[in-house]
């Protein structure tokens, strides 16, 4: 597992749930676990299989209306790539994620 520094990701009994994306556009999309009644969160990003990590991160900030710990990753997407979004919870938090997909950053 690929950890990235200051990314402040634990998945230590972390009951986590992944989702597989297939990218509807070529371009930047943006995921995020930003809700304001959800719970401190982790997330990576996988492309193509879920053994390939491209992005992580645990402590997000910019958004409006968010937790006061969110995860957000902003990547290059292929379209037609299938892309796995894994959640976990900060030392094993757990609680509703609201909407985990990517849309296009414009």
């Amino acid at each position: 597992m690929l950890f990235r520094s200051g990314t402040y990701l634990s998945w230590d009994n972390s009951q986590d749930i992944w989702f597989l994306w297939t990218a509807e556009f070529s371009g930047n999309a943006h995921f995020t676990t930003c809700d304001g009644s959800s719970y401190d969160t982790s997330m990576a990003l996988y492309e193509g299989f879920c053994s390939n990590q491209v992005a992580c991160n645990g402590d997000a900030s910019g958004e409006d209306g968010c937790q006061s710990y969110y995860s957000a990753v902003d990547f290059s997407v292929t379209k037609g790539e299938k892309y796995y979004i894994r959640i976990g919870g900060w030392n094993g938090a757990t609680g509703e994620i609201g909407r985990a997909r990517g849309r296009e950053r414009v």
